[in-house]
């Protein structure tokens, strides 16, 4: 069984990892697709209202939440991560809060926020781990939970074989692939690691008492996964539309 204190993502992304995150990343042909999808649900939310973005990461969300006049929340469990935040903007900037905080132990009071963003996370978190993550995000959303998961099995697809066996192997692995003449493989490749079944995810935001309102598909990888947004509310708060 995974415990807690063995996935990858909690301890990962520090030192040249987090330093060259940006660098590494904003090549991903997703990468500018998900900024302009983040963006225009940016443009649905009231000016004053608040979000809480964990993991906040290097801030890729933050320009745009405080251009909208948002109260943000940017949390990350990674202060390396949190670097690039607190050099752009000063920690008097009005409206912006940043905080190094585990998404299992929010640091906000219940209702704090009206909307919580989590993008590129799940597919870090097994699966013990995101159901308590889920109901932190229960607990401190008055209104609205947008979650971004890789990594997605659609339904009657079975969990891949030896699930985490690249992550454990870390560095061997990548040297392996590199004398075996494979493309090249990032330093953070092996650390995304866990996929998850829809049918999980969905009974785990029913048990933190929310509701899939409607899901977006970003399409899938070559072996099928999704990348998938749920956009989830309280349950009792709003009917259930769309692909839900």
């Amino acid at each position: 069984m995974t415990k807690p204190a063995d996935y990858a993502g909690k301890t990962a992304y520090r030192g040249p990892i987090a330093e060259h995150y940006d660098r590494d990343r904003v090549g991903e042909a997703i990468w500018q697709v998900e900024q302009q999808f983040v963006t225009d649900w940016t443009a649905t939310l009231s000016p004053g209202q608040g979000v809480l973005d964990v993991p906040a990461g290097t801030g890729r969300f933050t320009e745009a939440f405080l251009a909208r006049g948002l109260q943000v929340h940017a949390m990350d469990i990674s202060d390396d991560m949190l670097a690039p935040i607190r050099r752009r903007w000063p920690a008097a900037t009005p409206g912006l809060t940043v905080q190094a905080a585990d998404a299992e132990r929010l640091p906000l009071a219940d209702g704090a926020v009206d909307c919580v963003l989590s993008w590129r996370l799940f597919h870090l978190l097994p699966a013990p781990v995101y159901r308590r993550v889920l109901q932190e995000f229960h607990r401190v959303a008055r209104r609205e939970v947008v979650l971004q998961v890789f990594a997605v099995r659609p339904a009657g697809q079975p969990r891949p074989f030896a699930p985490g066996l690249r992550r454990k192997l870390g560095p061997t692995w990548r040297r392996l692939r590199a004398a075996l003449g494979g493309p090249p493989v990032q330093p953070w490749s092996h650390i995304a690691s866990f996929s998850h079944g829809d049918d999980e995810i969905r009974q785990a935001i029913a048990a933190a008492g929310l509701v899939v309102a409607r899901v977006h598909d970003f399409g899938a990888d070559a072996a099928g996964l999704l990348n998938r947004v749920y956009f989830l509310t309280r349950a009792g708060d709003t009917p259930a539309q769309g692909r839900a």
